[in-house]
């Protein structure tokens, strides 16, 4: 199934605001105690790291859903 996820929700699943520039993103998915990266998260480039943001804010809303769905 394709999902579009705007930037905003991305920024806000992560805890940042909907305007929060790129390297504020960075910093919350750096803290993110459950991501589980096989290379340091300072190698990232920008790419990557927007890649991993949209893939946190896909998995939330997922588990949002199935939440939904238990009820």
């Amino acid at each position: 199934q394709l999902r579009e996820i705007p930037p905003s929700n991305v920024k806000n699943a992560l805890g940042a605001l909907g305007n929060a520039k790129k390297e504020v993103v960075g910093a919350a998915l750096a803290g993110l105690s459950n991501l589980h990266l096989t290379v340091p998260f300072q190698s990232l480039d920008e790419h990557a790291v927007d890649a991993l943001g949209v893939a946190y804010a896909t998995y939330k809303q997922f588990l949002g859903e199935m939440y939904e769905k238990s009820f």
